[in-house]
């Protein structure tokens, strides 16, 4: 467990009662984004304020790899951080699922960080712009609910028992 684990939000997509996958939002706070670790602030090309949300560990089971879960855990991602006032999305990827990153609607920014055998990109995205594109996730979305994907019932939607909607 890290000091993010605190302040962490994560998303969980089951299917028929099963974990298919999860990702998790880091809001800001004190302790920070795991960026911070691989790079430093002046390097990255965003404002670090109380807007920036980093999206973090997506992991999707091995039996739902080729399925759109990725994807909607991207999206499910983005209406948390724009629900709750976002401006910009920071993530590292795996060079390898790249360009579902970039169907997702990240940018790649060309700054890598290794860690073992694996390297990561770091990528960014406007939240007003990632919500522009959320007519492309409408099929995927009805196509996963009628696979019976539900995200997992204990996530909460809300903040200190208010709506993660700012101002309500």
């Amino acid at each position: 467990m890290d000091a993010l684990d605190r302040v962490n939000v994560y998303l969980v997509a089951k299917s028929a009662g099963t974990i298919a996958g999860f990702v998790s939002i880091t809001p800001p706070s004190p302790c920070g984004y795991s960026v911070d670790k691989d790079f430093a602030r002046p390097s990255l090309p965003v404002i670090v304020d109380e807007r920036l949300y980093e999206v973090r560990l997506l992991t999707v089971t091995a039996d739902h790899r080729r399925s759109s879960i990725a994807l909607l855990l991207m999206y499910a991602a983005l209406r948390y951080v724009a629900a709750l006032g976002g401006r910009t999305i920071v993530a590292i990827g795996r060079l390898e699922v790249l360009p579902m990153y970039r169907r997702a609607g990240l940018t790649p920014l060309g700054l890598r960080a290794q860690s073992g055998e694996v390297t990561y990109e770091l990528m960014t995205a406007d939240v007003r712009d990632l919500l522009g594109r959320v007519r492309e996730f409408e099929p995927m979305r009805c196509q996963e609910r009628e696979r019976r994907i539900s995200a997992d019932r204990r996530t909460s939607w809300t903040r200190s028992g208010r709506s993660a909607r700012r101002g309500r």
